[in-house]
């Protein structure tokens, strides 16, 4: 987060029953219904690190918010 504050959140994609509209491989998204177990607050000069297996709603929180989101390949 470069500036404002991120709220994210956070549930293991295995535990994600409520799918919406299934994968979208153009896009590298999947959308669910289902409520996060956690949520998480990412200051300014604070970072998350999430994994394919990592289902999480990103920009819950109110205000502005700048941010660097970087993709990773992973097989």
């Amino acid at each position: 987060v470069l500036s404002g504050v991120e709220i994210i959140g956070w549930k293991a994609c295995m535990d994600c029953s409520e799918d919406k509209k299934g994968y979208d491989v153009e896009r590298d998204i999947e959308f669910f219904t289902d409520t996060p177990d956690v949520w998480v607050r990412v200051n300014p000069g604070q970072f998350v690190i999430l994994f394919p297996e990592d289902a999480h709603a990103p920009q819950a929180g109110t205000g502005p918010l700048t941010k660097v989101v970087v993709k990773v390949l992973a097989d």
